[in-house]
């Protein structure tokens, strides 16, 4: 099976809550390191790709983690649609702000926001 083809079937796994976001990030680290190959580079810049983006939405009042995700960079796409299951008030802006972060080869946060109505912060970041 190829690596982009384990990275899709793991995700499917995660969406499917067959398993859960944790061991799915063990499975998608034994997954061989040449799926970051398939990045899109910036047209404008030289830059390396990411290898990965990490997901979290936090609970402000308890400080608990209800989630936290590390995926390939290039599964951004398949990502975002998984975090939506998680955080419905990710906007399209927020979605093009990733995109751009991806394809502008930026590393660090990229989104870093509260949700007023649940007080939940979530945060995006390339690394």
């Amino acid at each position: 099976m190829s690596s982009e083809k384990e990275v899709s079937r793991i995700l499917q796994m995660i969406q499917a809550r067959l398993i859960t976001a944790s061991e799915g990030v063990k499975l998608l680290d034994s997954v061989p390191k040449n799926v970051n190959k398939t990045l899109p580079k910036s047209s404008t810049q030289g830059t390396r790709p990411h290898g990965w983006i990490r997901i979290t939405i936090t609970d402000q009042k308890t400080g608990k983690e209800k989630v936290n995700i590390r995926l390939p960079a290039n599964v951004v796409e398949t990502g975002m649609k998984m975090g939506a299951c998680y955080c419905p008030g990710v906007n399209n802006s927020a979605e093009n702000k990733i995109l751009d972060a991806l394809h502008a080869g930026i590393t660090g946060k990229v989104i870093d926001s509260i949700r007023a109505e649940t007080g939940e912060r979530i945060t995006v970041s390339f690394e």
